[in-house]
């Protein structure tokens, strides 16, 4: 059996009487990039930061390669949701200063890497100006320019597009997507469902401290089983996957689309909340992989498609 690159056993932080993670076991292969979803405050966030070792653990154990990392040992890497970014130093400057403070690098060196390393996420010609001359999405890619320059094994991504207009948010996760295509290991927390189905190789969907479901992206997007998976992946597709459908003939009711697939559902069903009764009818909702499959994916119409496509 593979050994998995990192391991995620029995994890569990307890904050007071709050219980953050209740249990969690999370395995990942090398080259795998895993989404993680949820509601707001169903741990996603605090399983990233125990498994960098920023918050610490009340049981369990992480482990990555075989082994326990340590802080500065180059082995994880992090993107937050905020840049971070020192505002007095240029974009190169702010690359380049953890090499020369952890890696001990030398003034050129270190502003060598870090010119190649912005020039990966499309920011070269930028290496000489300030964070506040730089756009929000440039500001992140700066960031996760600074974290490529420490060669970690592993990133992980807590919400990285979080703060940004869908423009801006659009440039990040091409990078994202750039580093996926490159077999960069990653976990991705996202509320960009578009973005995790088109890109995770598997979804891990959280709730209240728990892994309620894990599996390969499409199936989880595709068949949503669980109930508290339906219910919010169906407030998801309510608000961005949606397009109205031309108004039916008078003798045709109107009709639904299941997540993934294109199947009408009973006349005034919606097939993610069980059959229950709309009044009225909803106007047709598309597949979550359609929006995906046009990046972003996120908070743009879905063409509906044409008769007999």
């Amino acid at each position: 059996m593979t050994t998995p690159f990192l391991l995620a056993e029995k994890l569990e932080r307890r904050v007071g009487n709050t219980q953050i993670l209740a249990g969690i076991d999370l395995s990942v292969q090398k080259g795998e990039v895993v989404g993680l979803i949820g509601p707001s405050g169903s741990g996603k966030s605090s399983l990233l930061r125990c498994i960098a070792g920023l918050d610490p653990l009340t049981g369990g154990r992480v482990l990555v390669e075989g082994r326990v990392p340590q802080p500065g040992d180059g082995l994880i890497g992090m993107v937050f949701q905020q840049f971070n970014l020192w505002p007095h130093l240029t974009a190169g400057e702010n690359v380049a200063l953890a090499l020369r403070l952890v890696r001990r690098m030398s003034r050129a060196e270190a502003a060598e890497r870090a010119r190649a390393m912005l020039d990966r996420v499309g920011l070269a010609k930028f290496a000489d100006r300030r964070p506040a001359q730089l756009s929000g999405g440039q500001q992140q890619r700066v960031a996760i320019a600074r974290t490529l320059a420490m060669e970690p094994r592993l990133i992980l991504f807590d919400e990285p597009t979080a703060s940004l207009d869908p423009e801006l948010t659009t440039e990040v996760l091409d990078v994202i997507r750039g580093l996926a295509e490159t077999g960069m290991t990653m976990l991705v927390v996202s509320h960009e469902m578009g973005f995790v189905a088109s890109v995770a190789s598997r979804a891990v969907f959280l709730d209240h401290g728990r892994v309620l479901v894990d599996g390969p992206a499409r199936a989880v997007f595709r068949d949503a089983e669980e109930p508290r998976l339906r219910r919010f992946l169906s407030t998801y597709l309510q608000r961005v996957a949606w397009a109205p459908d031309p108004e039916p003939p008078a003798t045709q009711p109107a009709t639904t689309m299941s997540l993934l697939g294109a199947a009408p559902a009973e006349p005034g069903s919606f097939p993610l909340l069980g059959g229950e009764a709309a009044s009225p009818p909803p106007p047709a909702r598309f597949s979550l992989l359609d929006a995906a499959t046009n990046p972003p994916g996120e908070g743009q119409p879905v063409t509906a498609p044409k008769p007999g496509a």
